[in-house]
């Protein structure tokens, strides 16, 4: 329907401002007849909302060009949420004077149908040209060239006729696409793709700590094979906080990272999933190292923690242990399949799994509650030979409780720990996890995501091995 007051409602793509029936007007101008009427009343029609909405063309320089374009068009039957933005790269395009489309669930084709198609289209490779349903329907009213600063959301909405909010909207759109950038007190500018393409070899990484455990290492593997292949790394702890990790996932958004390798917090696999969720909105693609998220559909690099877990528990009952305890936090995927693997091991082989000899916690590591399962496992050395700790950080702790009660590892108990740290202090028996080849092998599949190699998500496990020591004897 049109609205003969000139303004867009909620039910018009195009506004009849002066009441001439079929005819078309768009930012004040005459640009053809009605192709399509959706009539409100009509059962089944398409409900229309008003957005505007950017085509980019590529011609040299590049060109934005708005144009007012309903952001939904919703056909009886069909699911809101599936309607979203999609972009064609002009470099797939054989057509060189083709338009970058925003293509939109529901538009209209070329043939006048409501389908997946773009509601305009340059298909004759003129550069400024609007198409629908196969007529040209006159030229466009705004354009910017690269790196030159947009009209203003006021300018704008005289321009196009359209609201302020959708004007907001549309450019939104486009910055969320990375074809605009806003410049505090300065304006919207168009970006040089070129220019902005480079950005595409930083990438971000989200550890816990670069200081503690395995996280420099795993920095350290990814830093390297960033470097091999030209591509620098923006380095975020967040010190197994959510609200961190959050934070430093908006900046690296801000960066415009190429990717990101991510390992999870010491938060809900709800609170995590919500991090990752921010960043495949922006077409970021990321790799979870270490530690997993259930139900989410990206790629994973982490070790077997299950069968190191149990071929360790194994070492220890072939050394002639049968009261073997187990401290860890259950929080971790990882140290839950630890768990797993310390269990089976004790059924395979026969040995009751005595719950007592089980300490968990269900939070991020934290000494003094370690320490205190430490002290309360040594005081039962008669009734406990070996400890599997989760960690090795968490062994390292065992050494201290034993030095406070007068008792000598692996004299008076036998200790593993699971990491390979390289402690210089003591000489843990340990499962080696290949940490420094889990952070290349994240940063490798990154670099694939970003070249486009891998379409489906991908699933690397490592195998871990025993590294004997001197902190357990039969």
């Amino acid at each position: 329907p049109t609205n003969d007051e000139g303004e867009l409602s909620p039910r018009s793509i195009f506004t009849d401002h002066k009441g001439e029936g079929n005819t078309i007007y768009t930012a004040g101008e005459n640009i053809g007849t009605v192709v399509i009427t959706a009539v409100a009343s009509r059962e089944g029609a398409p409900e229309i909302t008003e957005v505007a909405s950017i085509i980019l063309m590529s011609d040299a320089p590049a060109k934005i060009i708005l144009v007012a374009e309903p952001e939904r068009l919703k056909a009886n039957g069909t699911d809101s949420s599936r309607i979203s933005f999609e972009v064609t790269d002009i470099n797939d395009n054989p057509n060189p004077q083709a338009a970058i489309q925003l293509s939109l669930q529901g538009a209209l084709s070329d043939n006048g149908d409501l389908s997946d198609t773009t509601l305009y289209t340059d298909r004759s490779g003129e550069a400024e040209c609007i198409y629908t349903a196969g007529r040209k329907v006159g030229t466009v009213s705004v354009v910017a060239k690269v790196s030159s600063r947009i009209p203003t959301e006021e300018e704008l909405a005289q321009i196009t006729g359209l609201a302020r909010a959708t004007i907001r909207q549309a450019i939104q759109n486009l910055v969320n696409l990375g074809y605009l950038s806003r410049k505090r007190r300065l304006g919207t500018f168009v970006l040089n793709r070129e220019i902005e393409t480079d950005k595409r070899s930083l990438i971000g990484i989200l550890i816990p700590d670069i200081r503690r455990g395995y996280a420099p290492e795993l920095a350290r593997g990814a830093e390297d094979e960033a470097a091999r292949s030209k591509h620098s790394l923006i380095l975020c702890n967040t010190d197994d906080l959510f609200v961190k990790a959050d934070f430093h996932a908006d900046r690296l958004i801000d960066n415009n990272v190429g990717g990101v390798i991510f390992v999870p917090t010491a938060a809900s696999d709800e609170k995590n999933r919500l991090i990752v969720e921010k960043f495949i909105r922006k077409n970021i693609p990321v790799v979870l190292a270490d530690r997993s998220i259930p139900d989410l559909n990206v790629d994973l690099v982490t070790t077997d923690n299950f069968d190191g877990a149990y071929e360790i528990t194994k070492y220890l009952i072939l050394k002639g242990h049968q009261r073997i305890a187990i401290t860890l936090s259950t929080l971790f995927s990882t140290e839950r399949q630890r768990l797993e693997g310390y269990k089976k091991a004790l059924t395979n082989y026969k040995i009751p799994i005595d719950h007592t000899l089980i300490l968990t916690d269900n939070g991020p590591f934290n000494e003094k509650q370690y320490l205190k399962f430490a002290h309360t496992l040594l005081k039962q050395k008669n009734n406990v030979t070996a400890v599997f700790a989760g960690h090795d950080r968490i062994a390292l702790l065992f050494y201290s409780a034993a030095n406070q009660l007068g008792l000598s590892i692996p004299e008076d108990i036998s200790i593993v720990g699971y990491d390979d740290l390289h402690f210089t202090t003591v000489a843990l028996t340990t499962m080696h996890q290949p940490i420094y080849e889990m952070g290349q092998e994240s940063m490798r599949l990154i670099m694939s995501r970003i070249s486009g190699d891998i379409k489906e998500s991908k699933e690397i496990i490592l195998k871990s091995y025993l590294v004997e020591r001197c902190s357990v004897l039969p």
